[in-house]
């Protein structure tokens, strides 16, 4: 909702061990807010690292956001 006066910021970390194996890359996504830096959630880790411009909103059915995105090894989906 763009008429909202505080928006949190939607971002994707990168959580790569030092070796960088294919198979331990993961991800995070979170909620942080602007104003103070504060993390206002953390989701679980996720498979495979977030792309650049992967994160969006998908309009649903019922008039409410989805958040979507994809790592390099899967595609997700909120509820």
């Amino acid at each position: 909702d763009t008429s909202a006066s505080k928006k949190n910021l939607i971002i994707a970390l990168h959580h790569n061990p030092r070796y960088n194996y294919q198979a331990n890359r993961t991800s995070t996504i979170q909620s942080i807010d602007p104003f103070t830096g504060k993390t206002i959630w953390v989701s679980p880790k996720l498979l495979g690292n977030v792309p650049r411009h992967s994160l969006y909103y998908a309009p649903t059915s019922n008039g409410k956001k989805r958040l979507t995105f994809a790592t390099n090894d899967a595609m997700y989906m909120t509820r």
